[in-house]
Parts: C-alpha cells; sequence; structure tokens
C-alpha cells in the first residue's frame, strides 16, 4: 500500500513534472521500517532510456541487502565512479548478487 498521495500506477509525467519512487520493505507480506525518502527517477524532458539534462543515474549490485555508500557527486556528465563498482546502465541481479541500488545525482547546468 503506497502512502497517501501515491500510486503504483505510474502516468506519464506532464511538462516540466518528474516521477519520484519511494520504497520499503515487505517482509512475509508485512510492510517493515518506513517509506524512503522520494528520488526523482525520470529527468525533465529526458528521453526513455537516456540521462536527462537534469539529472543521471548510476547502478551498483551488492550480495547483501545493506545499501552501499552513496558515491561522491561528481559534475561530470556520465561520470561513474568504477573503482566502487558502480555501473551507467542497470545490470541484472544473480544468485550471488541479488541487490541492485541506484543513485541519483542532480546535474548543474545539463553537466
Amino acid at each position: 500500500m503506497p502512502p497517501t498521495g501515491w500510486s503504483v500506477n505510474i502516468t506519464p509525467p506532464g511538462a516540466n513534472q518528474r516521477i519520484y519512487l519511494s520504497t520499503r520493505r515487505i517482509v512475509d507480506n508485512q510492510l517493515v521500517g518506513e517509506w524512503s525518502d522520494p528520488v526523482p527517477i525520470s529527468g525533465i524532458d529526458g528521453q526513455p532510456g537516456e540521462d536527462g539534462v537534469d539529472i543521471e543515474f548510476i547502478y551498483k549490485l551488492t550480495e547483501t541487502e545493506d545499501a552501499p555508500d552513496k558515491p561522491e557527486s561528481v559534475q561530470e556528465d556520465d561520470a561513474v565512479p568504477v573503482d566502487e563498482d558502480w555501473s551507467d546502465n542497470p545490470l541484472s541481479i544473480s544468485e550471488e548478487c541479488q541487490f541492485e541500488w541506484f543513485s541519483v545525482r542532480k546535474k548543474v547546468n545539463g553537466v
């Protein structure tokens, strides 16, 4: 059940609007903990599957459900901290790495 004012159905955003994501764990069909802080998952005027002019995503797989440290933001287009196993594109989970995380960088002046 989503929090008040939220929906499980994603509708296309209007002009200058974004789609946000908030998560919460479910264990044995019971909600656990609190809803996460909302993060944008769509940019303004971005193309599907492409980085937008205002936000950029990177992804990381882990073996445990412990969230990785948030990488340092670098104001460089397509900057990916490869030494920390982050990727510019979504990855596929495996039997060994069952958790995929993403981080959002807010661009400054399109970079």
